[in-house]
């Protein structure tokens, strides 16, 4: 295999279905440009057609009136970042917020609103003062100094209220059927990043509660239909971390 074979493969991620369509991220290698480059496709009726050419748009996901999407349009070639952009169904795109990097991100119900679990922070340009973990994650750089959050980003507006506060690393998000409560992933404690909890915030009183701890390995929270129950995958560590995830369910109260 030489390099002009890396250059025919294409990698296929993200699909995200709203009625009978269905948003998906095609990425290919550019070996002119020396980088990948991702466009963002919709598959409707019977075929797919390229929705935002590139070369750096990625992850869509569709409300009933919008479609939002990470993109690097703007950004130079070694800054850091990546944007938030929303547009109407055959509309123009705009830029919402930008971000050091974005882990996840969900509508709300309402199609009016965003959950968005970004990193924040950054290290020194010069001599490095370590004194937390994870010093380095591949594709991103050091990382010491840098935490996860949960936003909430207002999809008309564009304003952006961090929701988590610490040396947290937030991982993944999920928005109640009735888009009172958001669920997320989190290491409360740096010093343990292998040790998840699932929390549950209540959007009007600000009460976080538990429903899930000391998992690791924590992704896909979703809801059931009447918002009584959480599943994800995940393992409690029964042959270290090389276990195998399963699937778990939790309620209120820490009842499975």
């Amino acid at each position: 295999m030489g390099p002009e074979d890396l250059a025919k493969l294409v990698l296929v991620s993200g699909p995200d279905a709203v009625g009978d369509r269905v948003l998906f991220t095609v990425t290919r290698i550019s070996l002119e440009q020396n980088r990948y480059e991702s466009s963002v496709w919709i598959y409707e009726g019977d075929s797919a057609r390229v929705l935002l050419p590139g070369p750096f748009d990625l992850a869509a996901k569709a409300s009933r009136d919008k479609l939002a999407f990470l993109s690097r349009r703007g950004f130079g070639e070694k800054e850091r970042g990546v944007g938030l952009w929303v547009a109407e169904w055959g509309g123009e795109a705009r830029q919402l917020a930008r971000f050091l990097g974005v882990l996840d991100f969900v509508w709300g119900p309402g199609g009016d609103l965003l959950a968005v679990v970004a990193y924040e922070g950054a290290p020194e340009d010069d001599v490095k003062h370590v004194e937390r973990l994870p010093v380095w994650m591949n594709d991103f750089g050091f990382s010491y100094n840098v935490a996860s959050h949960l936003f909430l980003v207002d999809a008309y507006s564009g304003a952006v209220e961090r929701l988590t506060e610490g040396e947290v690393r937030v991982l993944k998000a999920a928005w109640s059927p009735d888009g009172r409560r958001i669920a997320y992933a989190v290491a409360p404690d740096w010093r343990r990043p292998y040790m998840v909890d699932v929390v549950v915030l209540d959007l009007k009183t600000g009460e976080r509660r538990a429903w899930a701890s000391g998992f690791s390995g924590v992704s896909d929270l979703a809801w059931s239909p009447d918002g009584r129950r959480l599943a994800f995958t995940g393992h409690l560590r029964p042959r270290g971390f090389a276990s195998h995830a399963r699937v778990w369910v939790a309620a209120e109260g820490g009842g499975g």
